[in-house]
């Protein structure tokens, strides 16, 4: 009887494939499980990164569209975003009709600079019945999020029309080649709610003495908006 050797093809099977392993080592790269020519590997890797950069920067750009949206929700919700806090004094003295803004301080302001850092400054507007009446800013304080401005402002407010007047305090980031960017904003007086009233009920209920409060900084967007409700 004829005997057969398995032995011989399986030896012959592992000697093809390892023929056809070397061979692709040698004319081809792996890249992801594809095989790519050697002379294209440069051209393909580069193709790839320019890829993968758009990927990622349009995955950014789709972020932070999300963020600020649900920002802008969760504000609008009844909760504080995580702008910061600002310190304002108010003082009025009636037979003087004369009303007194200080800003004090803020503190965890948000960052608007590459650096981790902002140049915050303070724009505060007066407006009766929604006249803009006048307008101070403080100076600039560089690179910080906790800056100390201690910066007074008086206005001339006769006591028939306190009652009805708005102050709207904004904390800008500035910036040198472009427009200055807004970190929040604080809606003070006639028609405001929550700290606002509050702080501006007290300083009527106590004149001729300063009154603090710290207020937490709200989007601009959303104090503009609410700014154009008819107030009840």
């Amino acid at each position: 009887m004829n005997s057969v050797d398995l032995a011989q093809p399986l030896h012959e099977w592992r000697d093809l494939v390892g023929g056809e392993k070397e061979e692709v080592r040698k004319d081809q790269y792996s890249l992801f499980g594809f095989r790519v020519p050697v002379f294209l590997r440069l051209p393909v890797c580069v193709c790839l990164f320019v890829c993968l950069s758009l990927h990622f920067k349009l995955y950014r750009t789709v972020c932070f569209n999300t963020s600020f949206y649900l920002r802008s929700c969760v504000c609008l919700s009844g909760q504080v975003e995580k702008l910061g806090d600002i310190c304002i004094s108010l003082r009025y003295v009636p037979t003087a009709g004369k009303l007194t803004i200080n800003i004090m301080e803020a503190k965890h302001l948000k960052a608007m600079d590459c650096g981790g850092l902002s140049d915050p400054f303070v724009k505060v507007v007066l407006q009766h019945q929604g006249k803009r009446l006048k307008k101070k800013k403080t100076t600039v304080k560089q690179n910080t999020l906790n800056p100390y401005f201690n910066e007074s402002f008086s206005f001339e407010i006769p006591f028939g029309q306190i009652q009805k007047v708005q102050v709207l305090i904004t904390v800008y980031d500035y910036d040198k080649l472009g427009s200055n960017d807004a970190i929040g904003k604080v809606w003070i007086g006639f028609g405001a709610s929550g700290v606002g009233l509050r702080h501006w009920s007290d300083m009527l209920a106590n004149p001729r003495r300063p009154v603090a409060q710290w207020h937490a900084l709200c989007p601009e967007e959303e104090v503009d908006e609410a700014l154009k409700k008819p107030i009840r």
